[in-house]
């Protein structure tokens, strides 16, 4: 299927003749996860992406990668979008925990990936409150018996540009007119 939002980009976004391999698998809280022989692993809700991931470096290097790959510094790769929190961690993870600064937080328990990759996939309907990348967030991974098996302290990434100057900075002076 093409993809909706750009037809002229072959699917996944950024693929060049990339093939479906293995089964789609259907997540619980939705969206269903799509493996490709390019190694990427585009993430669907109905006919919309909502993420992706790849094997390997990013894409750079050949698809020989595994997604394991991707946890092997950090523990998970997640998303939030669509009102869900969902992606991949380390193979023996059967629950994650995401925790934000106000105390809530979205549990959900982990499926085996279909095609071989080395890890478990995870998704849970949530919607947080506000932008989770500039407060920050904690993910923990459990064993099957509820021990803590890892945790993730992502930081808070602030915007790239801010709406008013922040507090003490001056306002830049008006460019002089050729008058």
């Amino acid at each position: 299927m093409a993809n909706p939002f750009y037809p002229n980009f072959p699917d996944p976004v950024g693929a060049s003749n990339a093939k479906r391999v293995g089964p789609v698998l259907d997540l619980p809280g939705g969206p269903e996860a799509r493996m490709y022989d390019d190694g990427s692993l585009v993430w669907r809700l109905g006919d919309r992406i909502v993420g992706a991931d790849f094997a390997g470096n990013m894409a750079i290097s050949p698809p020989d990668g595994h997604l394991s790959n991707g946890v092997t510094d950090v523990p998970v790769a997640s998303h939030f979008d669509a009102g869900r929190w969902f992606g991949y961690a380390r193979a023996r993870t059967a629950r994650v925990e995401v925790t934000f600064e106000d105390g809530r937080t979205a549990r959900a328990r982990t499926v085996q990936d279909p095609w071989k990759q080395g890890v478990v996939l995870f998704s849970v309907p949530f919607e947080p409150a506000g932008d989770v990348y500039v407060s920050g967030y904690r993910v923990t991974g459990f064993d099957a018996r509820g021990k803590r098996l890892w945790r993730h302290d992502e930081p808070p990434h602030p915007p790239l540009w801010q709406e008013t100057p922040a507090a003490g900075q001056a306002e830049p002076p008006p460019t002089p007119s050729r008058r």
